[in-house]
């Protein structure tokens, strides 16, 4: 059997939103810093948040999709969607009587969806979208024995393919102990609540629950455990409840269905079975009962608790994890954003982790790990997706003005400086003179015009670009503009 882990390596998406049709690649931990970390980066509206939600849909399973799905998320409304993950080789084991012991092997994960032609059976409301999500098989689509070897059909000694039914897509079947996916999007506070679909919160409120549960029926506790747990501050607002309304509310409804277990009615602070799923995280002193909740402490707080509450969890539990962050820098001051990133390149030492960023904070630190993908709009309205090269410009890499031009085909002062500069440097060039001469020899022409003190001068545009930057003062000549910067810094690159 292969062990192996569900990490995407391969991303493929089709007729979802912006994507007609794209293919990305993602990075795999191997166990060193940083190496399961892939970001994508770009100007707004270029799809990398659609990208996070083709991966989270990828592994939600097809409930989720028809309850979120509308018919707006089709790039083309009369054809389905298509998402696909192509993983390394992992098994799942069947879960059906006769072929118990077997196994098949798979490849990859796959989602589909189209818009619902006709009602759902036995449904007075049907989603308005189909969706599908399933597993995708290897190349030998059929059963195996224990030991590796082919099932063969005991009448024909053919191979026997896999059942449709056990493709059906559960993360929990993923490997020895599945794999967790946690999506956190835009709402922070989501992710620190109890919401109408399970939340980040949820999961780690749920596996408290359980913990709880399994305690208490190693320990055989019931009404003396309970007793325990509701006394003092519990006992003493339960009796101001029930002294007013709540001891009139048992007794009127005791009266009205005459029976006397229904005064045993209490209003309740916790379920006593699931004590965690009204709980909520605050800051409180130990010997204060004013509670400060997360909400109030800002959203970019909200966003680093709840990634070392998953954190926490995982560490207690078995599983591979995929997190998916979408811009982990909002609301967060630099300082945290250097952090952040610290922490976010220790997890991805055993974690898939997908980022979506605008900050030059986060991607200075991130983009010298893993695999970066620079996202762009094209002349006729679709997407590009472009995989970066590893390495930078300098040996200083990568500076902010480099992470700027790079991810976002942003033009710097600050850049244009340093790529002159080191151009110097490299290749000691003392003069603007010698660096036009090199320029020159690198087939950019010398065809500006540069006044200083009523005398004129010829000089490259990378040259005149750098005299406009250094010498403001001297208003001889017409100034640069943000194309002339971006024009004059390509040429600095390809000199290099």
């Amino acid at each position: 059997m292969y062990d192996g882990p569900a990490f995407i390596r391969e991303l493929s998406i089709d007729n979802f939103r912006c994507f007609s049709a794209e293919t990305i690649n993602l990075a795999v931990p191997n166990g060193s810093l940083g190496s399961g970390l892939t970001l994508f980066v770009g100007n707004n509206g270029t799809g990398k948040t659609s990208a996070l939600e083709a991966l989270d849909y990828l592994f939600g399973g097809r409930y989720k999709a028809e309850n979120k799905l509308s018919i707006k998320d089709f790039n083309d409304f009369v054809k389905p969607i298509s998402i696909a993950g192509k993983t390394d080789r992992f098994s799942i084991k069947s879960e059906l009587e006769y072929y118990k012991g077997k196994y098949f092997n798979c490849v990859g994960l796959k989602f589909s969806a189209e818009p619902r032609d006709r009602k759902q059976p036995g449904k007075l409301l049907s989603s308005t979208i189909s969706a599908k999500s399933h597993f995708s098989l290897d190349e030998n689509a059929y059963y195996n024995e224990s030991d590796g070897q082919p099932h063969l059909q005991t009448r024909t000694g053919d191979t026997k393919n896999v059942d449709p039914r056990e493709l059906t897509l559960d993360t929990g079947k993923v490997g020895p102990n599945g794999v967790n996916v946690f999506y956190f999007d835009k709402n922070r506070a989501r992710h620190l609540v109890s919401g109408t679909y399970r939340t980040t919160f949820d999961a780690i409120c749920d596996d408290l629950n359980w913990r709880y549960q399994k305690k208490l029926r190693e320990e055989e506790a019931s009404a003396d455990y309970a007793s325990k747990v509701t006394k003092e501050i519990f006992v003493w607002a339960l009796d101001t409840a029930q002294k007013g309304t709540g001891a009139k509310l048992s007794e009127q409804f005791s009266d009205f269905f005459d029976n006397a277990h229904f005064k045993n009615l209490r209003l309740e602070l916790l379920s006593l079975l699931e004590p965690f799923s009204s709980a909520f995280l605050a800051v409180r002193a130990e010997d204060q009962i004013q509670q400060v909740t997360t909400r109030s402490l800002g959203s970019g707080v909200e966003l680093v608790l709840a990634l070392l509450l998953q954190r926490l969890l995982s560490d207690t539990a078995k599983g591979d994890k995929i997190l998916l962050i979408d811009e982990p820098e909002m609301h967060l001051h630099p300082t945290a954003q250097k952090k952040l990133a610290d922490l976010l390149l220790e997890e991805a030492k055993t974690s898939q982790i997908v980022v979506s960023s605008h900050s030059p904070y986060l991607l200075q630190r991130l983009v010298k790990f893993g695999t970066t993908n620079v996202f762009s709009s094209t002349a006729t309205g679709g997407i590009e997706v472009e995989q970066q090269a590893g390495g930078g410009l300098f040996p200083w890499s990568p500076s902010f003005g480099e992470v700027n031009f790079k991810a976002f085909a942003m033009p710097t002062v600050d850049f244009h400086n340093e790529l002159y500069g080191y151009l110097q440097d490299k290749h000691n060039l003392l003069k603007c003179e010698d660096v036009d001469r090199f320029l020159s020899g690198k087939g950019i022409p010398s065809d500006h015009t540069w006044v200083r003190a009523g005398k004129s001068q010829t000089v490259s545009e990378c040259t005149y670009v750098r005299h406009c930057i250094h010498h403001p003062e001297n208003t001889s000549n017409p100034t640069y503009n943000e194309a002339k910067l971006d024009v004059s810094t390509k040429k600095l690159i390809s000199a290099l």
